[in-house]
């Protein structure tokens, strides 16, 4: 329970906070967080707190928009049939449905646009050869890709030569090689100039969604076909759900997307996020980032992980209420069984690391079984990087091949750690801190070897301890209700723009107990008025001492009509 370094998230420099403060008219704590988040600047700083649409870099200046408006309007003029071929995660899922919502909404008729999401299993990740039979079977003219395609080159040759145009909407890492495709968006393409290179798949679709309209608007495509021109903001809360999903960090253009996004799922015309929301619980007047991250996100997940991720698509495209609410209780049924499914591999894996000493006493954790399911994986990474500290990477093996994901610590970068191990696998592709590969099954050992081997050469014994950055300082029962609503303008919070954390050094623990087996509620008290606090899933760090630290998000609870500050702990350390 003590293992944890505390320290605060950076030093501030006091004239530079005092400097943003007087220029913006800004609450002391908040000018402070913001120097916290490296936001120095006044103007930076007013975008940050009030993002607007004139702070969008224009989407014309992303590399290959024109070409793709060009073709897209061929083939709306021509009647072509249209394929979206998404990935089978919350980017890709939305991504697919933004743009096939968009294409329908500018007439395209049923029988002319059609999407395909790859089975985890049966087709694996991206565009695979195993997926042609089922897209060449529809018969479409223009593939468009969303969040894959851009490793794709022999594939995209392939289809082009069977007469299929392609279009590559992605946001992974390009590689060296890039397909000979009709069109490629991606901002990290070598010579794009559009500045944001940190959109999630969804986000790089949006501003295709964009150009697109201006470019057909130019065409009098409207006029021509009779068809209202799309209200852009409607797809909004599509991309806010698939930018925090994909955790991308919220600044820039993607704090702006789901500012907006969040605003617009308040009164959301698709039938199927509707019924998601319903399914999860989510209450429309309270939605922030972590009902995207934590509890549609994961539902929608659930489907591409355990399944089949068209059920997804399906949900979010339906126009019937009813069908929208069945296909949501299945997403609710396949996550609750990704929870159990990934429960058991999770304590698999504990069971192997405490048994072989040596694997965890090495600087990354590579670990394979037969029995594994790979939809859940990467979920099982995350949480051994988070109980352990240090690169893990997890392998579903399936005969003489496996599918592994991997999750890095700040420090180690996992994509170019496997590009260094490509000679001992099939493939790999993805970021610093994320990653997937597969595996022949004889090259485990080398590979864990080789691997590891990187990681001691790059990591320092300080690195794999665990830490954890705070930015406050403060007695809870300081904590007032006028202080959180301020703290408000600092939302929405995630990757990049994490919530702020306060920390207690001497709390007196007035009372303890456990919630429905698994939940920790506390009552604790310092130089202020006490305040309770929760600690979800955390039963196991029940202290056994009466005087404590704790690290702890202040929120308003409100239950039954009664408001209260209540705490959600981050960490506990006995005194």
């Amino acid at each position: 329970m003590n293992a944890t370094i505390w320290r605060e998230r950076c030093a501030v420099d006091l004239q530079t906070c005092q400097q943003l403060q007087q220029a913006l008219n800004l609450p002391p704590m908040i000018a402070k967080l913001l120097v916290m988040r490296d936001i120095q600047e006044p103007e930076e700083a007013k975008r940050f707190l009030s993002p607007s649409w004139d702070h969008m870099p224009r989407p014309e200046s992303m590399m290959g928009l024109e070409k793709a408006c060009h073709r897209i309007t061929q083939a709306l003029e021509n009647n072509e049939r249209i394929l979206i071929f998404g990935d089978y995660d919350v980017d890709g899922v939305t991504s697919t449905t933004t743009l096939f919502l968009f294409l329908r909404d500018l007439g395209v008729p049923a029988d002319k646009l059609h999407f395909f999401i790859p089975h985890r299993v049966t087709h694996g990740y991206g565009l695979q050869k195993a997926c042609f039979p089922e897209i060449t079977a529809l018969e479409c003219s223009l593939m468009i890709t969303v969040d894959c395609g851009i490793s794709s080159s022999e594939e995209v040759a392939e289809l082009r030569k069977m007469g299929m145009d392609v279009i590559i909407i992605d946001h992974h890492q390009a590689p060296p090689e890039l397909p000979d495709a009709n069109a490629i968006l991606n901002p990290h393409q070598p010579g794009c100039p559009y500045p944001e290179k940190i959109l999630a798949a969804v986000g790089v679709t949006f501003n295709l969604m964009v150009g697109l309209r201006a470019h057909l608007r130019e065409k009098d495509y409207y006029q021509k076909h009779r068809v209202p021109e799309p209200k852009l903001n409607r797809y909004l809360d599509l991309v806010a759900l698939g930018t925090v999903a994909d955790l991308v960090p919220l600044r820039g253009v993607n704090r702006l997307l789901v500012q907006k996004g969040l605003q617009q799922m308040q009164r959301t015309e698709w039938l199927g996020l509707r019924a998601l929301m319903e399914v999860a619980s989510v209450q429309p007047s309270k939605l922030d980032a972590y009902s995207l991250g934590f509890k549609l996100g994961p539902r929608i997940n659930a489907a591409g992980r355990m399944s089949d991720a068209s059920a997804g698509v399906e949900l979010l495209t339906s126009k019937n209420f009813h069908h929208a609410r069945s296909l949501a209780e299945v997403l609710n049924r396949e996550n609750q069984d990704r929870q159990q499914t990934e429960k058991d591999i999770h304590n698999q894996a504990k069971q192997m690391l405490e048994n072989s000493p040596d694997l965890l006493s090495d600087y990354a954790i590579v670990l394979g079984n037969e029995q594994w399911h790979p939809g859940v994986i990467g979920i099982v990474a995350s949480r051994l990087m988070d109980a352990y500290h240090r690169p893990v990477i997890v392998i579903a093996l399936n005969g003489d091949e496996g599918k592994g994901s991997a999750r890095s610590i700040p420090g180690f970068h996992l994509y170019q750690a496997l590009k260094q191990c490509e000679h001992l696998l099939v493939k790999c592709g993805g970021h610093a801190a994320a990653a997937g590969l597969t595996i022949k099954t004889e090259q485990l050992g080398p590979f864990r070897e080789a691997f590891t081997e990187l990681a001691r050469a790059s990591l320092t014994p300080e690195d794999l301890k665990p830490h954890l950055s705070y930015d406050v300082e403060m007695d809870p029962g300081a904590i007032t209700e006028e202080m959180l609503q301020v703290l408000d303008r600092l939302e929405p919070h995630g990757m990049g723009n994490p919530a702020p954390v306060f920390v207690a050094r001497d709390l007196a623990v007035l009372d303890k107990r456990i919630l429905k087996q698994q939940h920790l509620k506390l009552k604790v008290q310092g130089q202020k008025q006490a305040r309770e606090g929760i600690a979800f899933f955390r039963s196991e760090q029940m202290p056994r001492t009466d005087r404590i630290a704790l690290a702890y998000k202040p929120q308003i609870n409100e239950f039954n009509g009664r408001r209260s500050i209540e705490l959600m702990i981050r960490q506990i350390q006995e005194i």
